[in-house]
């Protein structure tokens, strides 16, 4: 794989893994008069919380920020049962808590409480979360990058059951699809055909431009890593056979 046989388009927006986007920019003006946008269980009426984290750790108090959030992109940035919001506690080790009010801009505020360092990285979540969202809701603002990737490193890229490309969409803000490369889509006859290591996969990428690209930097030192392991791992049976 490599960064010069990538290619870049502009395209329309997709659905995020998160869920569907609301219909037109008037579901969101209707979800700024209710406390937690649209169509939200009850039970989440009322201060955000997702957890303790695992605080600063040094006797420190906690440093805590603010961060403005739609307020029709709260329920999503919530997650269905609190998920999302959850991950990013048990990634980060910091809390999570937003009001209940909106301002005139239709905005609630996200609490960040944790040490420095959980704290930037609860934003860093939250706001690249929040711009994929946007830019794929106006299909202007969202680029599509096509990157060659050799099928002998797609199982790497993908992980145990999606793990580690779902951790680089999330880390990155791109929604990543794997695809398939034509010889294995079912053939003429119905049948599907093996792939071998030589064969090439496109791998899309989409969202902001910014998002796109951290994307494309955080494959390939995936893969470039998993490269120099294999040769150390050949070199290394190649000398105990010697011996």
């Amino acid at each position: 794989m490599g960064g010069r046989g990538a290619r870049l388009v502009r395209g329309r927006g997709h659905l995020g893994p998160s869920g569907s986007f609301p219909s037109s920019s008037h579901e969101c003006e209707r979800g700024q008069g209710d406390s937690f946008g649209i169509g939200v269980p009850q039970s989440l009426n009322g201060p955000l919380w997702s957890g303790t984290g695992t605080g600063t750790g040094s006797g420190t108090p906690p440093v805590v920020i603010e961060v403005d959030v739609p307020a029709c992109q709260v329920p999503r940035l919530v997650g269905t049962r609190g998920a999302l919001i959850r991950e990013f506690s048990l990634r980060t080790g910091a809390t999570f808590e937003c009001g209940r009010s909106v301002d005139v801009r239709g905005m609630k505020k996200l609490s960040i409480r944790g040490s420095a360092a959980q704290v930037e990285a609860g934003r860093s979540l939250v706001v690249t979360k929040l711009g994929m969202w946007s830019a794929l809701e106006s299909p202007d603002r969202t680029v599509v990058l096509q990157v060659p990737v050799s099928q002998k490193y797609i199982g790497c890229l993908m992980g145990l059951g999606g793990a580690t490309v779902a951790e680089i969409s999330l880390l990155s803000g791109a929604i990543i699809d794997c695809g398939r490369d034509a010889r294995e889509r079912a053939g003429g006859g119905g049948s599907r055909q093996q792939l071998t290591e030589s064969d090439v996969r496109v791998v899309t990428l989409r969202g902001t431009a910014e998002a796109v690209e951290k994307a494309r930097e955080i494959i390939e030192a995936k893969i470039e890593g998993e490269g120099r392991r294999r040769m150390m791992a050949s070199s290394s049976s190649s000398s105990s056979a010697n011996n």
